[in-house]
């Protein structure tokens, strides 16, 4: 592919939040675009390699946050598929989507895969799932990345600001960065929302002991 066909030297930059591994030994990648309501995809099939370079995690950072890595593409072919298959299937046609309530939540894929039980789908009864980005958060923080846990913590705040696990994720999440004025401020939220509720929680228990000692 000419040079300038993909814009930067025939490379293709996307941020990603985390690394790859099937990148990493490999080295080839293929990509599939999908546009809801448009039936022809591209393809892009090439080689890739992970990158943490100022330059590209320039080039990826948007408003809200910047990659901490960089998976980077030379394009060695980029083609049009049929638009068949999505016109037989009719994917896009409002008339064929499946209800959310016939597929498995989040919480339940999740606890399938990793055998953890999320209290939210917990059998106490009909209530609100917990939000997808406090769930998103505890994959982070389980990965060791604190920093984009901790955003995600402070999302779903100030979204639903007196969620419980919220702030308890928030807190560890603040901890682990080392940043104990957003620790304590945290911790001191959760204490407080518990202050009528049952005492022997297991981040409650954190909380309190991070208090008091610091």
């Amino acid at each position: 592919m000419s040079q300038g066909a993909a814009g930067v030297d025939a490379l293709g930059l996307l941020g990603l939040l985390g690394d790859d591994p099937h990148v990493g030994r490999r080295g080839k990648v293929g990509l599939l675009f999908l546009i809801p309501g448009v039936d022809e995809t591209l393809r892009v099939n090439g080689t890739a390699v992970l990158s943490t370079s100022p330059e590209d995690i320039r080039t990826c950072t948007t408003e809200r946050r910047a990659p901490k890595l960089v998976l980077r593409v030379k394009v060695q072919a980029a083609y049009l598929h049929c638009a068949k298959a999505f016109m037989r299937s009719r994917l896009w046609d409002p008339a064929s989507l499946v209800e959310r309530s016939a597929l498995p939540t989040l919480g339940q894929m999740l606890n399938d895969q990793t055998g953890l039980q999320l209290a939210s789908e917990k059998p106490r009864g009909p209530g609100p799932l917990a939000p997808a980005r406090e769930l998103y958060g505890d994959m982070l923080l389980e990965r060791g990345m604190a920093g984009e846990a901790l955003a995600a913590f402070e999302a779903t705040k100030a979204k639903e600001p007196n969620r419980y696990h919220g702030y308890a994720g928030a807190a560890k999440a603040a901890e682990k960065l080392g940043d104990k004025a957003k620790a304590m401020e945290n911790y001191q939220k959760l204490i407080a929302l518990a202050a009528s509720a049952d005492s022997d929680r297991p981040e409650l228990a954190v909380a309190r002991k991070f208090v008091a000692g610091n």
